[in-house]
């Protein structure tokens, strides 16, 4: 496309609703799905909307994050395109880190209008890097061309309940945006917020954090307000009376997996027969797949285990008289024999052990990377390149719903296990 926006992704965040899994990297970099990261499910909607021009704005624990984009989208030379990955630096123009995710944006104007120059671009698509979600962004930058926008923001419908979680707008029958409202809590505010057609279930439009911008805009407004550094908090507010914003509606699947709850459950939706948000080629709405690392890994190998509705990514062991149910078993994860799994999260492993290490580290009385025979895991999220011991029970049958302990945590009743964890034979919750 001669006429494409420059896009930028907001990966920076630190997710503290996801915590303990951003505990050593940023929410972007969580993984998901078995195989994937967040940050891969934006990066594909723009490659599938042949959105080749993208800038990756990253901050916060984000090493393990620009590794993988540099390794993963390396972008063709015949594309005309880029994945230019913008972590937050001190320099003589900016002496500070990243204030919010418009003065983010303002720090990188400068290469982003070079960008622009060079391609002809006026448009500028923002996204986030950590929603999940299938859409083909042309349809949006389209709209935004009919209505002769200066801005447009794609919207989804919500209950009143995720109110307080996003920003909230009013729209016209013609599509613009007349008020933009950021986390409203207020039932008197909410009133006035209440669209009076569609789903009356979801009587509220929701930001999605999707925003496309003519870049004129975007620079006038962020060079001439520079205590402006939120979209939602500042600059939507602001932008309402002065400009043409339009609201684009979205109605696919999405989801923002701010909290441990909402993120383990739309995770373990995938393992559905029909699951919301599908990750396969063959059965998702859009019939396109995801892109992620390619990694040189042998076939998944299941030695006499009872599985159901659950999926297994490569290489990842499972050896006999296990069973796993209605769970996501992660790239070479190993469960041991007689391992009961059940509604959990196994995120797997970065690299392999060997049978010799193994059985070297159980002579020593250590324990070895995976899941120890005789377990038994419920409800849990078991991330990278945690050892868990033989005769390990994770179950939390008293109820816990919120804990912070020394080698594990409790999330609405969840067990959370963080990377390179070590829990010891017998240990129980």
């Amino acid at each position: 496309m001669s006429n494409q926006p420059i896009v930028v992704i907001l990966g920076g965040g630190a997710g503290q609703g996801l915590y303990p899994l951003t505990k050593s990297r940023s929410k972007a970099a969580v993984p998901f799905g078995g195989k994937y990261r967040l940050v891969d499910i934006t990066l594909s909607n723009c490659l599938h909307s042949e959105f080749y021009k993208i800038f990756v704005l990253t901050q916060h624990k984000s090493g393990s994050l620009n590794r993988h984009i540099v390794q993963t989208f390396q972008m063709s030379s015949f594309l005309d395109g880029f994945v230019d990955v913008r972590a937050a630096s001190l320099t003589p123009e900016n002496p500070n880190w990243y204030q919010g995710t418009a003065d983010a944006v303002r720090q990188n104007m400068r290469v982003i209008r070079g960008a622009a120059e060079l391609s002809g671009a006026k448009q500028v698509l923002i996204l986030s890097g950590d929603h999940l979600y299938q859409m083909d962004y042309k349809h949006l930058f389209n709209f935004h061309l009919q209505n002769k926008a200066d801005v447009t923001l794609s919207l989804y419908p919500i209950e009143q309940e995720r109110t307080s979680s996003l920003g909230v707008v009013l729209m016209d029958e013609d599509k613009r945006i007349t008020r933009f409202v950021e986390k409203p809590n207020n039932n008197e505010i909410l009133d006035t917020l209440r669209r009076k057609k569609g789903d009356p279930s979801k009587p509220f439009l929701g930001s999605m954090g999707i925003y496309l911008f003519e870049l004129s805009v975007l620079e006038e407004i962020l060079q001439n307000n520079l205590k402006f550094n939120q979209f939602g908090r500042d600059v939507f507010p602001y932008l309402i009376d002065k400009y043409n914003v339009s609201g684009y509606t979205f109605e696919g699947y999405w989801e923002n997996v701010g909290t441990i709850r909402s993120f383990y459950d739309a995770m373990l939706d995938t393992s559905l027969p029909r699951p919301h948000f599908e990750l396969d080629s063959v059965h998702n709405s859009r019939g396109y797949s995801f892109f992620s690392r390619g990694r040189s890994l042998p076939p998944t190998k299941l030695n006499g285990v009872e599985i159901e509705e659950s999926v297994f990514s490569e290489g990842a062991i499972v050896d006999e008289g296990s069973t796993v149910r209605e769970s996501i078993v992660g790239m070479r994860a190993f469960v041991g024999k007689n391992v009961f799994v059940e509604k959990s999260l196994l995120f797997g492993c970065d690299f392999y052990e060997s049978i010799e290490d193994r059985q070297a580290k159980l002579q020593r009385g250590e324990i070895p990377l995976g899941i120890g025979e005789n377990s038994v895991l419920k409800n849990c999220i078991i991330d990278k390149n945690a050892c868990i011991g033989r005769n390990v029970h994770l179950e939390n049958n008293t109820g816990i719903q919120n804990k912070d302990a020394e080698k594990y945590y409790i999330r609405d009743g969840i067990i959370i296990i963080p990377k390179d964890t070590i829990i010891e034979d017998n240990f129980s919750i």
